[in-house]
């Protein structure tokens, strides 16, 4: 988490969240796959440029806090 506070700032820590919440309501067995469109829905809720967005994701999945394979 350090790392992407790093890099992110709060944005970043904000953005995780999120995406576990969206895990909570959509997910089964703590996974949603990218067929349920969590990417666009991180992008609704937060208006962030979808670019700085995927970097974000990108570095989450780096560190082991999202999968990698649901980057799609």
């Amino acid at each position: 988490m350090q790392e992407l506070i790093a890099e992110f700032g709060v944005v970043g820590y904000g953005v995780f969240w999120i995406a576990c919440e969206l895990v909570a309501q959509q997910g089964e067995d703590y996974r949603i796959n990218n067929g349920k469109n969590w990417k666009k829905a991180i992008f609704n809720i937060t208006k962030i440029k979808e670019e700085e967005l995927n970097k974000m994701f990108i570095l989450m999945a780096k560190l082991n806090m999202i999968s990698e394979k649901e980057l799609g």
